[in-house]
């Protein structure tokens, strides 16, 4: 079984990354035209492009660096909560269009909205459940990606170049649909049984050698 879940959750997290990657492939063909597919805030033309956005990179280097978290991210969220990945991973895209309607005037694109939602979602699921193996993971998570806190923030030295709206936007959406599938996944720690009052009783009874007198019943 354990094996299964994790065949399963090798497949549907390189199956999605190579989506993203033959569209760089296509992007690499294609120019400087699937840039445009990135998000421009408060432009009408680029309404539906968070829809795409997570698709498009700027760079090698960027899409190398977003798919080795995603991959990790997406693999043990795939592991562990199943098909309710796929749905943290469209909230990670769905939260594009907050970039749209708040974020800053360039274009926003990459992987990394989606993997800042996996993040926040596995972390805060994690402390919901009070689950000791997924508060490990998120203890694990937070250690790992402690730097992706400050891309939560603007930067005051390359202002256009990391869109941390994006960041924020997907950090938000895992945090929400943390507790929105609190009730869903992996079962949490069944709570430790009080037996102190059974193990009294034992004891009382245990130590009660003489039957009650009829004064007693009286």
């Amino acid at each position: 079984m354990e094996k299964r879940r994790l065949k399963i959750a090798l497949f549907a997290s390189t199956y999605m990354l190579l989506l993203v990657w033959l569209a760089f492939f296509v992007e690499y063909l294609l120019g400087d035209s699937m840039p445009n597919l990135g998000i421009m805030p408060r432009e009408w033309g680029s309404i539906a492009n968070f829809l795409a956005a997570p698709f498009i990179h700027k760079s090698i280097d960027h899409l190398l660096n977003n798919s080795i978290v995603f991959f990790i991210l997406s693999l043990t969220c795939f592991y562990f909560y199943g098909g309710i990945t796929l749905w943290v991973v469209l909230g990670g895209v769905v939260s594009g269009f907050f970039v749209w309607v708040f974020g800053r005037e360039a274009y926003h694109m990459g992987l990394s909205g989606v993997c800042y939602c996996l993040t926040s979602f596995l972390f805060f699921s994690g402390i919901v459940r009070k689950n000791i193996s997924l508060m490990t993971i998120s203890l694990l998570v937070a250690f790992l990606q402690s730097e992706m806190i400050w891309g939560l923030f603007p930067s005051l030295n390359e202002p256009l170049n990391i869109s941390w709206e994006g960041h924020l936007s997907g950090g938000a959406a895992g945090f929400f649909l943390a507790f929105y599938y609190r009730k869903q996944g992996p079962p949490n720690d069944p709570e430790p049984e009080d037996d102190f009052e059974d193990e009294g009783g034992e004891n009382q009874h245990e130590g009660d050698d003489n039957p009650p007198s009829d004064n007693a019943k009286e």
